[in-house]
């Protein structure tokens, strides 16, 4: 495996891809500390199903990196480092032990994937905002109780998921979501839109939530007025 490893590396100069999945690694090898240290132009690196509880600070160090991949691996934590690596577009994190996420997460602008899926999520920050440019998001087999009405900010979403999880009441604001796709909320404890609506599709619920949009928006309005 070591040499496999160390071969795996060697390309990675060559094509600015490294991929290391399925190594069963512990830790990340000491060839990877000297490409950062030396800067190589890696563009991908996949860690895709190994053993790592935890990612080293020198791998945010590859500020190149436009796609990095740790699912199926045993992180228990986001780290601040990955604050780094601004020029990130897809952030691959599913199927860890996470039980929250980190504001440095919500520093990378310019993802357009973010996977965040079976994890032990109970919370979603409202900066879930900044990341305008997100068209997939995947928030699947988590402890999510609610997800932020600034989740509709996102409009350039395709692709929502947020099946398996603990979520009873869906905020209006989703309705501004008007390029979705894909929206999957099988497996919750839905209120609002009721589960029977749910099941006649996406058109259907984004149709729902704006009616409440709507709704509310009149109710601020009218009681701006009263107020004034």
């Amino acid at each position: 495996m070591e040499e496999d490893v160390t071969a795996r590396v060697s390309r990675a100069v060559r094509t600015g891809q490294l991929d290391l999945s399925n190594c069963h690694l512990h830790r990340l090898p000491s060839e990877l500390a000297q490409l950062a240290q030396h800067r190589t132009p890696l563009r991908s690196v996949n860690l895709y199903r190994n053993l790592l509880d935890k990612v080293p600070a020198y791998l945010c160090g590859l500020n190149s990196l436009t796609e990095l991949t740790l699912s199926r691996n045993k992180l228990t934590a986001i780290s601040a480092q990955l604050a780094q690596l601004q020029q990130l577009r897809v952030l691959r994190l599913g199927s860890n032990q996470l039980f929250e996420t980190h504001a440095a997460l919500f520093t990378l602008t310019q993802l357009v994937e973010l996977d965040l899926s079976n994890n032990h999520l109970m919370h979603l920050p409202a900066d879930i905002s900044n990341l305008l440019q997100l068209r997939e998001l995947k928030l699947d087999h988590n402890h999510l109780k609610h997800v932020p009405a600034t989740l509709g900010h996102l409009t350039a979403l395709r692709r929502l998921e947020l099946q398996h999880n603990d979520i009873e009441k869906l905020p209006p604001a989703l309705a501004q979501l008007s390029d979705l796709i894909v929206l999957q909320l099988d497996y919750n404890p839905l209120v609002s839109p009721p589960i029977a609506l749910c099941t006649r599709g996406r058109v259907v619920v984004l149709k729902y939530l704006r009616t409440l949009l709507t709704g509310t928006i009149l109710t601020s309005h009218l009681t701006a007025v009263t107020y004034n």
